[in-house]
Parts: C-alpha cells; structure tokens; sequence
C-alpha cells in the first residue's frame, strides 16, 4: 500500500455499530481517469476504505479524482492518506486531483501545511461524462 508513519488502520469491524453507516465509498473507472467518491465522515475508523481504493486506482488509467463534495468531516488520518496518494502518483507520472464544493475545503486541508501541494479543485456538480 502507501508507505508512510501512522498509516495502519484498525481492520474493519463486523460489527455495524462500531463504524456505522458513516461513509460510503464509490469507485468508477473511466477510459481516461479513476474517480472515487466519497459521502459521510472519513476518520481512523474507515481511513482504510480510502487507501484500498487509492492502491486499486493507481492501478487504472490517467488521473485519479477523490470527490470530497459530501465528505461532513475529515481528519488528520484522511489528509495522510491523500497526502501520500498523492506522492505515489506523483512518481508513477500520474495525478491526484481533489474535487471539493466552493468554498467547504475540509477544515483539516485548511489549518495544515500537509495539503500543500495537492491538486484541488472546486466544483459545484460533477461534470457530465
């Protein structure tokens, strides 16, 4: 996976109380890019849903796009994940572009230089494909 300090995530919990419906992933894989959206909290409890994803789409074509539109929280775990995702394509010759909504940048990419140097965007609607 994604080589960095902290990033192991505890294993996922059979146990639907212990994560709760909290986040939704989904992966689409187009002829030029990979998008990954996400919808809920992303936090330490599901950080490994998004670096799973991340390593499978490195695999695919072009660039590779996290929605972050619907993201209602996201820590410091989250921001390493995409931090080092980033990094990863980056040397493979390859982009991570960020989509989030006009003006809600996740208050985490706000207040830490960590998020400096990803790809972000904003965009009201994903565009049509």
């Amino acid at each position: 996976m994604w080589d960095s300090p902290g990033a192991e995530a505890p294993p996922p919990s059979d146990d639907p109380e212990a994560v709760g419906e909290r986040l939704t992933l989904l992966v689409s894989v187009r002829a030029d890019r990979s998008e990954i959206t996400l919808d809920g909290e992303l936090d330490l409890a599901n950080v490994h849903l998004l670096r799973h994803a991340l390593y499978d789409a490195a695999w695919g074509p072009g660039e590779v796009r996290i929605d972050l539109r619907r993201v209602t929280f996201m820590d410091l775990t989250a921001l390493r994940a995409l931090h080092d995702a980033h990094a990863r394509l980056r040397g493979l010759g390859r982009r991570l572009v960020i989509v989030v909504a006009p003006g809600r940048r996740p208050r985490v990419m706000s207040v830490l230089s960590l998020a400096a140097g990803l790809t972000v965007e904003e965009h009201a609607e994903m565009e049509a494909s």
